[in-house]
């Protein structure tokens, strides 16, 4: 069985974005999201995706929730929700869920860990 786990930076009121983008890029958190997620299946919504400016991020299968059934970018999968998603990774370890906001809260039902860094500020 897949363990899903949720990854997400946070600051103390629980703010995870702003506009599409990172509230802050510390490069030590990067480098640990990198490091967990290496090698491993990633979920995340369209916007998220959108946000990452070289588009699927490599080394990892980049799979995408969106209710756009004819949606397609280099290096991606699509899934039409969280559960969807999460039978895709049927027999891998261990996939990551990724964000954005609305993504996370439909995953925490499956979730079983939450990988959480948070931001003093």
């Amino acid at each position: 069985m897949t363990n899903i786990t949720i990854i997400v930076a946070a600051t103390r009121d629980m703010a995870i974005g702003n506009r599409g983008d990172l509230l802050y890029h510390i490069s030590d958190d990067l480098k640990r999201f990198k490091s967990l997620t290496m090698g491993h299946p990633i979920i995340m919504g369209r916007k998220t995706f959108e946000s990452f400016p070289k588009g699927a991020l490599p080394g990892r299968r980049n799979i995408v929730v969106t209710r756009n059934i004819s949606y397609t970018a280099p290096g991606i999968e699509t899934a039409s929700s969280v559960d969807d998603a999460v039978k895709m990774c049927e027999g891998a370890e261990r996939a990551f869920i990724i964000g954005g906001g609305e993504i996370y809260r439909q995953a925490l039902p499956v979730a079983d860990c939450i990988e959480l860094t948070l931001i003093d500020a």
